[in-house]
């Protein structure tokens, strides 16, 4: 097996975010078909030590982690280059446009894999428009010019990678959506708990704001309760929330938090590629609401696999209507299930980026 290189500075292990979740899912795809090792960029490894080398369990697979000390870059670099020298990869897969310095120390044989998750630009573009301070400096011709360091560059949906691929060629480009674990949850004769998993990421304050004001303010929903699982409810004062909001934080076992769910939602507004959520909401085989941008890279399945509301009285609509039928419930989940299982399996998602692998030269 091939020695494989999955670079980041992400912290995968941690729940309720997209960006970990989907590094994880990698991880634990390439574990067993690679010789994979994670080069984990952190500031909390000890001066002294050049690199620090461990085993982490992901998903019951162990897996070499190397974690090498980021605080300044030159250090870094000069912490990297040992690790690649002492064992060069034949692939290195770069988390986001924003490590890529590190490509400065790769060996020239290591072939340049970068993993994008979204197109950067697009996505400072539409938090602008928002009202949002942008994620990163990167504008279009910017990111085109580090996509020119990259023999493949991967993207998370298929819309994004067409576009890409306008620029680079169908050759250069691959299509890698995120994997989802179909989860026996169960669709209750009487539905009460709605849900919303998501990180302190500011698109997804900004939509639970918007959510709580517009839609779940309503008394339609006064016997309803509303269960918010992750760092985004920290955004939230607890003294103002209504009696049947709760707030669970970050929990460590995350199946076992959507099977408490009876209908998932995922009301945000900006941002890129595809969103997390949504597609574990649908592995999870639980009714959905989301707007548009929620519904990005999955347009197709709406009305089918989850509803769509571009708007806070048709999010309301769907809740309402939701929360009184078990049988629309049971549909949606049914359609939701089997479009997990023919879209989103692992193979489904990563078996063109392994096969890419593979055959590098």
């Amino acid at each position: 097996m091939r020695r494989v290189d999955i670079i980041t500075n992400v912290p995968f292990w941690a729940a309720a975010r997209g960006d970990a979740s989907r590094i994880r899912a990698l991880v634990a795809f390439l574990a067993p078909r690679t010789r994979l090792r994670v080069v984990l960029l952190v500031e909390r490894v000890p001066p002294a030590a050049r690199a620090v080398r461990s085993r982490m369990n992901v998903g019951g697979i162990e897996v070499d982690v190397v974690g090498v000390p980021s605080k300044t870059r030159a250090r870094a670099l000069t912490n990297l280059e040992s690790v690649f020298r002492e064992d060069p990869a034949v692939v290195a897969l770069v988390e986001y446009a924003h490590l890529s310095w590190v490509l400065d120390v790769l060996p020239v044989d290591t072939r340049r894999f970068l993993d994008t998750h979204e197109i950067a630009h697009e996505r400072n573009a539409r938090f602008i428009a928002a009202g949002l301070p942008p994620p990163s400096a990167l504008d279009e011709a910017a990111e085109y010019a580090v996509f020119e360091h990259y023999e493949r560059v991967v993207l998370i949906q298929q819309e994004e990678a067409q576009r890409v691929a306008q620029r680079l060629g169908d050759e250069r480009v691959l299509v890698a959506p995120h994997p989802v674990r179909i989860l026996d949850t169960e669709i209750r004769d009487e539905a009460r708990h709605i849900g919303f998993v998501g990180s302190s990421y500011p698109p997804n304050v900004q939509g639970l704001r918007w959510f709580l004001d517009t839609v779940w303010s309503r008394p339609d929903f006064a016997k309803a309760v509303f269960d918010v699982y992750g760092d985004v409810g920290r955004s939230m004062n607890p003294a103002t929330l209504p009696s049947n909001v709760r707030c669970h934080g970050v929990v460590a076992d995350l199946d076992a938090a959507y099977r408490t769910l009876d209908i998932a939602i995922n009301p945000v507004h900006v941002g890129a590629g595809l969103k997390i959520k949504t597609v574990e909401a649908i592995g999870a085989g639980l009714p959905l609401v989301t707007t548009p941008e929620g519904a990005r890279g999955v347009q197709d399945l709406a009305g089918e696999a989850f509803l769509l509301a571009p708007d806070a009285p048709t999010f309301a609509a769907h809740l309402t209507d939701l929360l009184s039928s078990r049988g629309r419930r049971h549909e949606l989940s049914t359609a939701a299930r089997a479009a997990a299982v023919a879209r989103f399996s692992p193979e489904a998602c990563f078996g063109p980026l392994l096969r890419a692998i593979e055959t590098a030269a």
